[in-house]
């Protein structure tokens, strides 16, 4: 009984554990080495490397004499496995391994212990108590030992979805948090500009600090699953993280300057170039005043932003009484709270969707 209930356990948490943390790392190390994507699925993910760690479970058995009180402790190996299987992507660094090298040897010594006592426990409530106590240390220890960030399995996830052509469905991947990086913005801003909606909802996301950057790079491509076809069919060229914007602005001066028009200038608004924003939009939308609110969300705000911000502006810009009544309440908004942070926070609460807070308090 208490044997069933270790494996049971221990499947349990393997195969929920792959299924909703490691899957997708595990699923881009596989394509990596074999250049197939027949086992992408997660489901299948999960099921293989939990019957590979049971396996792992039976040899350690063989080398090592239990009582049903121990019997939990051969799974050990097995955890230690998880847990450097979620590092497939990204090796652990000297910090992780010093980490494990702690719980193996505590583990070790409370295996040792265990061994010395284990005449003393002799019912089988006692030994079920132990074995439940040993497994909320033992799958706690994962927890913390383990690469389970937000951000890795974000990115991962929404370049799989992108890969398997699904953006409305990447576009859904950490919807509800605030955490973000670069890659990931990146990752973002092709499911929106394969959606066609990149300057309708990017300032609806949270955006990193610093960073101004929307284009997959070079170094991004080992870290996800687009292929390097993908990125050169949808941006016309792939650039370096160090020449992102350079490489970008030579583009607009060629043929792929129409396909990559928004992510031009919403790099523009990134920067808070408005001035340059509003002397290059004419360039590649007609900005006539019969045809201002067909112009995406986002363009529209900053040209509204720019004509209060200017008192020659080179673009005049006519927003709609609605829209220029709403930025009214956005600056009224601004001069109610003279402290920077409880302004930002209750601004970003109310405006937090639109250009005019990022132009405002994004760095």
């Amino acid at each position: 009984m208490i044997q069933f209930l270790n494996y049971l356990l221990f499947s349990v948490f393997s195969f929920f554990f792959v299924l909703r943390l490691e899957s997708d790392a595990l699923t881009l190390a596989i394509m990596r080495l074999t250049g197939c994507s027949f086992f992408s699925h997660p489901l299948l993910i999960a099921i293989g490397v939990t019957l590979l760690l049971l396996g792992v479970r039976r040899i350690v058995s063989l080398f090592l004499s239990t009582t049903p009180s121990t019997h939990f402790l051969t799974f050990i190996p097995s955890l230690l496995v998880l847990v450097l299987l979620s590092y497939v992507t990204a090796p652990p660094s000297a910090w992780n391994y010093a980490h494990m090298l702690i719980a193996v040897t505590g583990m070790s010594f409370f295996f040792l212990k265990m061994k010395n006592q284990r005449r003393t426990i002799d019912n089988w409530k006692s030994i079920l108590n132990l074995s439940l106590a040993g497994w909320l240390i033992l799958l706690g220890s994962v927890a913390l030992l383990s690469r389970t960030g937000d951000i890795p399995l974000y990115e991962l996830r929404t370049s799989r979805l992108l890969m398997q052509n699904l953006p409305e469905k990447a576009l859904r991947v950490g919807r509800h948090s605030l955490s973000t990086s670069q890659r990931f913005t990146a990752l973002r801003a092709y499911a929106l500009s394969r959606t066609g909606i990149l300057p309708e909802r990017l300032f609806e996301y949270p955006l990193p600090q610093g960073i101004h950057q929307l284009l997959l790079t070079r170094e991004d491509v080992p870290q996800q699953f687009l292929p390097t076809d993908s990125l050169q069919a949808l941006y016309g060229f792939i650039p370096t993280s160090t020449q992102a914007f350079s490489s970008l602005e030579q583009q607009m001066n060629g043929p792929s300057a129409e396909r990559l028009k928004d992510y031009w200038l919403c790099t523009l608004l990134l920067y808070k170039q408005i001035d340059r924003f509003a002397s290059e939009l004419p360039l590649y939308y007609n900005v006539s005043p019969n045809n201002r609110n067909t112009l995406p969300k986002h363009y529209r705000e900053a040209l509204l932003l720019y004509q209060n911000h200017r008192e020659h502006p080179i673009l005049d810009y006519q927003p709609s009484a609605a829209e220029q009544m709403n930025y009214d309440e956005f600056l009224a908004t601004l001069k109610q709270y003279a402290h920077p942070m409880e302004r930002s926070n209750l601004s970003r609460r109310l405006y937090g969707t639109t250009y005019w807070w990022y132009y405002y308090f994004a760095q």
